[in-house]
C-alpha cells in the first residue's frame, strides 16, 4: 500500500497537486522553442496542414508528443524534461 493510499484521500491531495504542476511544466516544457519544430512535424502528420480537431484529440496528441513521441535523436520530451529538473537527478 502507498502512502498516499494509506493517508487516505486528504493525503493524496498534495501528491495529486504536485503531479498536476509537474504535468502543466511538462507541456510547457514540450511547447519550448527547443521542441517547436518536432512539435510542427509531428502535428502535420497527425492532423495535416490544417488542424481540425476537438479539444479532446489536441489532448490527447500534446500528451503522447510529451510522453511518447521519439524525437530525431532518439529521445522523448520527458526524459529531457527529467534531465533538466536538478531534483530528479540521480546521485
Amino acid at each position: 500500500m502507498t502512502v498516499a493510499a494509506a493517508e487516505g484521500p486528504r493525503g493524496a491531495a498534495p501528491l495529486l497537486d504536485r503531479c498536476a504542476d509537474l504535468k502543466g511544466q511538462l507541456v510547457e516544457f514540450g511547447h519550448s522553442r527547443r521542441f517547436a519544430r518536432e512539435f510542427r512535424k509531428a502535428l502535420t502528420m497527425r492532423f495535416g496542414q490544417i488542424v481540425a480537431a476537438g479539444e479532446q484529440e489536441i489532448t490527447n496528441f500534446i500528451d503522447h508528443f510529451v510522453l511518447r513521441h521519439r524525437l530525431a535523436d532518439g529521445r522523448i520530451v520527458v526524459e529531457d524534461f527529467v534531465a533538466a529538473i536538478p531534483a530528479f537527478r540521480r546521485t
